[in-house]
């Protein structure tokens, strides 16, 4: 498991972030006040800014498949506790000559319950009037609330109670005693190395961004900016000998390249438009994982586990956000993203199913926010308030998606320059 990296943090907390909204010096509404707008503007030059977005999720209980239907995050789980997941019960099948896919202990009941508070940190600097620097830090606090039981009422094996039959595991008809949840909870520790399904909680840092963007084009109409920036895997990875945990990062090296453009010809009617193209491209990296024989049973032993050779799959996203300005400082906006992530590549030495890592491993998501947005620049600008800052408080639904969680979370954004 991956751990954040203090020393990390403290040097990236003194550079910006790329932003998605700033105060553009040159940028008038009809009444010819400062406003802030989103996308491709930079900072003045000798502007600190600060900002703090917090991301209250909704109890996330369901995902998006690779069909993009939804299902219960543990479905994977839920399944009846055969011999594909124990082979030793192939063994009492042949011992007392049972049907093949006889034997079994019952069927797994599995529930997840994600609990998610993610807080973006952001410091940024105009460098100069067309160039920002920055640093994002985001930091999570995750909870996976588990319910796990037996269900034994269709099982056909259990503990043996009989000293005269040579065999732990017998057929109930036989007298043996059904297993209980926490037999099955030794079992997945004894014969397969995994820590106990229960309750899992973590907090830490996700993958840190620092980078810079440079406004190329700035016009009455449009501004036209490029951004670039490195991604650190300063986030936990998933942890191989847990089923109940969630990766924090990617755990690998990655550049982002962003296009960003503001169209702003409407903006003496109150309304401003921008939309941002983004490609992540990550470096090849290695990491110990479980392989999995089937990408549906991830139950696999301790012989399947391997530091693997391994790419993630680059991403790219388009975001196209509009805003309306209802009043001196206050705006209304609707943004929408369209993400697709490309599958991952993984190889080995041992000549294990690879490839079932790739499958699924590709994701797509559409997602919505609308939300109120408040500035006091307008107020600054006439020295009538001392602090310019805005704050946005909005909601943001993941309405479609494959492979990745159905979420909802209520966002309180507040940014402060100086």
């Amino acid at each position: 498991m991956r751990k954040s990296l203090p020393s990390v943090i403290a040097a990236i907390v003194l550079m910006v972030v790329i932003i998605p909204t700033v105060y553009a010096d040159d940028d008038k509404d009809a009444k010819g006040t400062k406003v802030f707008l989103s996308g491709a503007t930079v900072l003045p030059k000798g502007v600190f800014g600060m900002r703090l977005d917090s991301q209250f999720f909704f109890p996330i209980t369901e995902k998006y498949n690779e069909n993009g239907d939804t299902e219960d995050i543990a479905e994977d789980f839920n399944t009846r506790l055969d011999g594909t997941v124990f082979p030793q019960l192939n063994l009492v099948e042949a011992g007392f000559g049972l049907p093949a896919g006889f034997a079994n202990f019952g069927n797994s009941d599995v529930e997840y319950e994600f609990n998610v508070q993610i807080f973006d940190f952001y410091l940024y600097y105009g460098l100069t009037d067309r160039l920002t620097l920055g640093a994002k830090v985001p930091y999570w606090n995750f909870r996976n609330n588990v319910t796990a039981r037996l269900d034994t009422s269709t099982a056909t094996v259990g503990i043996n109670n009989n000293p005269a039959i040579p065999s732990p595991i017998a057929p109930l008809a036989l007298g043996a005693t059904p297993l209980t949840t926490a037999d099955i909870q030794q079992l997945l520790k004894t014969e397969y190395g995994f820590d106990p399904v229960e309750d899992w909680s973590k907090s830490g840092f996700s993958d840190i961004e620092i980078g810079g963007r440079y406004q190329y084009y700035r016009s009455e109409n449009w501004q036209l900016a490029f951004t670039g920036s490195v991604l650190l895997p300063t986030g936990r990875t998933d942890d191989p000998d847990s089923l109940v945990d969630y990766p924090f990062g990617a755990g690998a090296w990655g550049l982002s390249f962003y296009l960003n453009n503001d169209f702003t010809a409407l903006q003496k009617y109150g309304l401003s438009f921008t939309g941002t193209f983004r490609y992540v491209y990550y470096f090849p990296t290695r990491e110990t994982v479980r392989v999995p024989n089937d990408v549906d049973q991830p139950i696999v032993g301790l012989e399947n586990k391997e530091k693997v050779d391994l790419r993630v799959g680059s991403d790219w996203r388009i975001d196209l956000e509009g805003r309306y300005l209802i009043g001196k400082g206050l705006s209304v906006f609707l943004f929408y993203r369209y993400l697709q992530k490309f599958e991952d590549s993984v190889s080995g030495d041992r000549g294990l199913a690879y490839e079932e890592l790739e499958k699924q491993s590709d994701q797509k998501e559409q997602q919505f926010r609308v939300g109120l947005n408040y500035s006091t620049i307008p107020l600054y600008m006439k020295k009538e308030f001392p602090v310019p800052f805005e704050a946005k408080l909005y909601y943001r639904n993941r309405f479609a998606g494959e492979n990745v969680l159905n979420s909802q979370y209520i966002g309180l954004d507040l940014t402060v320059f100086f």
